[in-house]
């Protein structure tokens, strides 16, 4: 009896092994993946989602359900969309029952990024009580430096142009948010538009 006829009996049964493990590998991700917890079912209705267009989707439903929560679904997730009547409340809530932190956290990968890790409330405060707050006024602004900003770093297009869009946005939202935080004219200086850039980058 040769060595070869001792290992052949073993290596058919690590074989074996290493297939059943890779098949429960497979089944462990696809399971996950595809068949992961369903989320809790919530006693609101369930607006219809219409492909491609959340905006109409939302301001349906809501002409539906003004007064009341409703769930849209969209794709894996839900979101429960809340009544105006409710925003006092829900603004009051201390961090532990509703978390702009977590949300932060989750929504912006904060274990790559670091957003919602910080132990300061200070920025989270400013997004979600000043500035919140703000927005009623600066609204028409905003929209007065996005037609601006569309104008000089896009144009009237007549006809189909190549743009590279990924800058040309980068220079429209930061002309937007210059003008929240420093107003005219200061947002519309091109040294202090690239300062702000170079720094997020």
């Amino acid at each position: 009896m040769g060595v070869l006829s001792l290992l052949i009996p073993s290596l058919s049964a690590i074989a074996i092994g290493l297939g059943v493990l890779v098949l429960g590998i497979a089944a462990y991700f696809v399971r996950a993946l595809y068949f992961g917890p369903k989320p809790p079912v919530l006693p609101f209705p369930v607006a219809h989602a219409i492909p491609g267009n959340l905006t109409q989707s939302i301001i349906d439903a809501r002409k539906q359900w003004p007064n009341e929560p409703f769930v849209m679904r969209f794709g894996p997730s839900s979101w429960v969309m809340l009544p105006h009547s409710l925003m006092t409340e829900i603004k009051v809530q201390p961090e532990e029952k509703v978390s702009f932190k977590k949300l932060s956290y989750d929504r912006f990968l904060g274990d790559y990024t670091g957003l919602g890790q910080s132990k300061s409330p200070a920025a989270i405060n400013a997004i979600k009580i000043d500035l919140t707050r703000a927005l009623a006024k600066i609204l028409n602004d905003l929209q007065d430096e996005a037609d601006f900003a569309f104008d000089h770093d896009i144009g009237h297009l007549t006809d189909w142009t190549q743009l590279p869009v990924y800058p040309k946005v980068i220079q429209i939202v930061a002309a937007c948010s210059g003008r929240a935080f420093v107003g005219l004219p200061l947002c519309r200086d091109a040294e202090w538009k690239n300062a702000t850039i170079n720094f997020t980058l």
